[in-house]
């Protein structure tokens, strides 16, 4: 197991983006559904980052490479620095959100 500690933060743009699907989830009765989904893939970003989801790009300026994944009902699009022990979400999308 990866001991290798983690540092993970959320854009502005994804925290916001959290928010809102947290929000549409309490009109569905989906909120805890949405928060199981986020909590997981918190755990998996703390721990083992680079080798979840798929690589989308590499950000060679940042020296991150962009991946995605998802855990239903969310997706998530983070980058994982090439380097450093350190993850950026970027965005979260509510995959087939009941009023779309």
């Amino acid at each position: 197991m990866n001991s290798e500690k983690w540092s993970l933060s959320l854009t502005g743009i994804a925290d916001g983006q959290l928010s809102a699907i947290l929000t549409r989830a309490l009109t569905w009765g989906q909120q805890e559904l949405i928060r199981t989904a986020a909590y997981a893939i918190y755990g998996i970003l703390l721990t083992s980052p680079r080798e979840w989801g798929e690589p989308l790009r590499h950000l060679s300026a940042m020296r991150m490479t962009v991946r995605n994944a998802a855990i239903l009902p969310l997706y998530v699009e983070f980058g994982v620095h090439d380097e450093q022990p350190l993850v950026v979400i970027r965005r979260f999308r509510w995959m087939s959100a009941p009023d779309e």
